[in-house]
Parts: structure tokens; sequence; C-alpha cells
């Protein structure tokens, strides 16, 4: 709390988690601020994340195992302060068999490293955004899929 000695002072608390209007708890940074009128208001920066796409998918025809790259997924951050970064990482699926082809980077695409012949490998990524604050936020799951066509 701010009092009356102070109130002209900007007090910024950082990594403070809440709930928002839908009982989500976020971490979040928040300001006390005086506003022109006078009045001392609560000014809330939540950040969030959000993927492009759900899922992408990567398709190749080979006889042999091969490596295939999916299309692009982008993560975009809402809120927060900027500059953010990017730390993509895999949740499930394939093991050693993915890659991600730029892991500290807003726009990636994940690369399946020896897919058979008539065979799909699948696995799920998310990526956690910080911003100048050190808030972060996580996108929802993203589903790649890479296909090695070849039914010879």
């Amino acid at each position: 709390m701010i009092s009356a000695r102070d109130a002209t002072t900007l007090r910024t608390v950082k990594n403070v988690k809440a709930r928002d209007a839908g009982g989500v708890l976020r971490q979040c940074q928040f300001a006390k601020v005086r506003a022109s009128d006078g009045a001392l208001r609560t000014v809330w920066a939540y950040l969030t994340a959000s993927a492009s796409v759900s899922s992408v998918e990567g398709y190749g025809n080979s006889i042999t195992s091969i490596g295939i790259t999916t299309a692009s997924v982008t993560a975009t951050p809402t809120g927060g302060t900027a500059p953010y970064t990017y730390a993509w990482t895999r949740t499930d699926g394939g093991a050693d068999a993915w890659t991600i082809t730029t892991p500290t980077a807003a726009t990636t695409s994940f690369r399946a490293t020896a897919v058979p012949p008539s065979d799909n490998q699948t696995a799920t990524f998310i990526c956690t955004v910080t911003d100048a604050n050190g808030s972060t936020a996580a996108t929802s799951a993203v589903s790649a899929s890479s296909t090695n066509t070849n039914t010879s």
C-alpha cells in the first residue's frame, strides 16, 4: 500500500501472481501511478503468449529414413514489457528424434531427424516467453507431425 506521504512516487512490483477475471493464476507486473486527475491508479501488465497455429506438419518421400522439417509456428506475446525472449522446448514425443530449428526465436519449425518410409512421427512443443521484467508465459501446446510418404 502506498501512503499519502509517498503517493506521488511510482512503485513497481515484479513477479507477482494474481488471478485474472476468469480465475486463471497469472504472473504479472503492476505499478501504482498518479493519474492526471490526481487519482491513484493500478496499471496491470499481464503477460500472455499464444502460438500462431496449434499444429504443424512436414512431409518427405524417400525409400530410406530421412529428416523432415515442419512448417513454421510463431509465438506472440501480449502484455508484459518488451523486449521479449523465447525458449521453445519439447514436452513429449520422439525422445531425441526431434530438434527445434531456432529454439530462442519467436518463429521456429521442428525437425524429425530420422523418419522411416511409410512412417509418421509426432511430438509436442511449447514456447515460454519472458519479458524485460522477468515475467513468463507459455503458449498452448503445438503438435508437430512429420511423415515419410514413401510406401515402396
